[in-house]
Parts: structure tokens; C-alpha cells; sequence
């Protein structure tokens, strides 16, 4: 990533106070755009993964904005964003939960939402 920031940097003349700013876009425009556009980023299709909202529609433009924003508020506090992943009870981060999205491996997409039992 770094490689990449330098050469759009010097291409386009962008002063190095600019670079966290330019980190910020880029990940965010990356992350926004494939889940939007095919449901995973590269990292989720290789683990056979993708991000849904209920009923199994691939997330919107202003969900997928809402939950890659989040992730910058998952760490607060003391990661617990994160952790409660973890938890049987409700296998979701803070940052799908405002987003009213799931992340949910691809070959299983038929039940969607976690709190549904299958038959």
C-alpha cells in the first residue's frame, strides 16, 4: 500500500501531509466499492465469504458506507466491536450491526440471517 501511496503521490504532486488522507480514501473507496458492487472485498472471495443485508441482497452504497465507517469505532472500547464476534449468542460485530449487514460464507448464503434456525 505504501508503493502505491508513494506513486500516487508523486503522479499526481500531493504533498506528504496528504498521505494519511489519501490512505483514508483509498481504503475506504476500495472496501465501499466491492462490497457494494460484488459483496466481498479480494480477501473475503478468497475465503469464500461476503458481506449480505437481510433477505440475502448485497449491501447498498450507504450500508456499505456505514459499515466500513464503523470499523473505525469496532476498536472502541477495548476492541469489544470485535470480540463479540465471538459470542454464540449474537455472531456479529458493531460495525455489520449498524450497517444491518452479515458476513456469511458463500456456499451457505441460502440462510442469511444467523438467528434463523434451519429446518
Amino acid at each position: 500500500m505504501s508503493v502505491m501511496l508513494t506513486l500516487l503521490s508523486i503522479v499526481f504532486e500531493i504533498p506528504p501531509s496528504m498521505d494519511g488522507w489519501l490512505s483514508f480514501a483509498l481504503f475506504m473507496g476500495y472496501n465501499i466499492t466491492a462490497e457494494c458492487c460484488f459483496a466481498a472485498t479480494l480477501g473475503k472471495r478468497l475465503l469464500g465469504i461476503q458481506v449480505v443485508r437481510h433477505g440475502g441482497a448485497a449491501p447498498t452504497w450507504r450500508s456499505a458506507f456505514y459499515r466500513n465507517f464503523g470499523k473505525f469505532i469496532s476498536p472502541l472500547p477495548l476492541y469489544w466491536g470485535f470480540i463479540r464476534i465471538l459470542t454464540p449468542s449474537f455472531p456479529q460485530a458493531i460495525h455489520d450491526e449498524v450497517a444491518r449487514c452479515f458476513v456469511v460464507e458463500k456456499r451457505g448464503a441460502s440462510n442469511l440471517d444467523p438467528h434463523v434456525k434451519s429446518p
